[in-house]
């Protein structure tokens, strides 16, 4: 008999070992994030347990977002690339996300949004996807496998003298780069107290780097390395330093960390395919990774997914209006608005 419960801090330990010794979760499985959400937007969560004879065999965490002039929906996860299902290999999905229907059906939600990463190899990409690249052991191997472009590209930015440099208490920094490119690319910005939520809570996972030409910061990564995997959510650059390379010195920087950690892979993170940033990723040698946003309807319209809903509707109309903004502007009114976009 399977059982479905629900998820508090009381159990937040069993939730993570459950995550961390599944192969096919990544960092925001972890229960971490239900407390980040709450902290910094105020949002509800579900985090959904099924237990078979007292043993936990799947987890889906589900963020509730609750839109002035809309109905209440549920995703997996706002802001993140995908968190869907997971779960002991000797369970059929189907039949667990269908329990998962059932149990959310009374909950008084209009759909839910699941954004999971196939698990299909060689499965053929083509709309929303994520880039991924293994990792040697020894840096200078990876280095070897670049191409010329890419190489001449760094060795470019270490010409003129962009330096790295790490370090968590690098926040206000990576915050002024992100946040001016977001308005320059015309998106509104998430709260400086979302990252210091993710930094304060999930310390041990994450990592800034930040790109100097001498005294000034022209780009930014921040970074989560989890298990045998490091990722790359969010990353800027300041454009008007963009013929400098400090992009190519920074994904460089990154990939090097990784090998010194011995991890396996680096995720680039989402990307349309063919996309500028798409072909940017894939000059590394990353590989695309199909990602699939699957809806559970329960209204009688139709539905579509959150980013296809945006890029259609609203995302030219956001940008023209937001490249305009006063940058203070922008850092004030970028977080109330960035809330509603998952």
């Amino acid at each position: 008999m399977l059982e479905i419960r629900e998820i508090n801090h009381n159990d937040s330990k069993l939730w993570n070992d459950f995550v961390i010794s599944n192969i096919h979760s990544n960092y925001s499985h972890l229960y971490e994030w239900k407390v980040i959400f709450e902290h910094s937007y105020s949002l509800k969560t579900i985090y959904i347990s099924i237990f078979d004879d007292n043993v936990l065999i799947a987890a889906l965490p589900l963020c509730l977002m609750d839109y002035p002039t809309k109905k209440t929906f549920a995703i997996s996860l706002p802001y993140l690339n995908f968190t869907g299902l997971i779960k002991s290999d000797s369970y059929e999905e189907s039949t667990l996300l269908e329990l998962i229907e059932v149990y959310l059906k009374n909950k008084g939600l209009s759909y839910i949004e699941l954004r999971s990463i196939s698990h299909k190899p060689g499965e053929f990409v083509s709309g929303i996807c994520t880039l991924q690249r293994k990792l040697p052991q020894d840096h200078m191997q990876l280095w070897d496998e670049l191409n010329a472009k890419v190489k001449n590209q760094v060795r470019k930015a270490e010409k003129i003298g962009l330096s790295p440099k790490w370090g968590k208490n690098q926040l206000d920094v990576f915050y002024s780069i992100y946040a001016r490119n977001m308005r320059d690319l015309g998106t509104p910005v998430h709260g400086k107290n979302f990252f210091e939520n993710i930094i304060k809570i999930l310390n041990d996972y994450v990592q800034i780097l930040t790109i100097y030409k001498g005294d000034i910061a022209i780009a930014g990564m921040f970074l989560v390395k989890f298990k045998n995997s490091l990722s790359d959510p969010w990353a800027s650059s300041l454009k008007e330093y963009l013929d400098d390379c400090p992009n190519m010195l920074m994904y460089w920087e990154a990939l090097k960390y990784g090998c010194a950690l011995n991890l396996d892979e680096f995720d680039f993170g989402r990307s349309e395919y063919n996309s500028g940033t798409f072909k940017f990723k894939k000059q590394w040698g990353a590989y695309p990774i199909a990602l699939d946003y699957r809806l559970i309807n329960y209204s009688e319209r139709e539905i579509k997914t959150t980013i296809s809903t945006y890029n259609q509707n609203k995302a030219a109309h956001v940008k023209n209006m937001w490249k305009l903004m006063p940058y203070k502007i922008s850092l004030w009114l970028g977080p109330k608005i960035r809330k509603y976009i998952p």
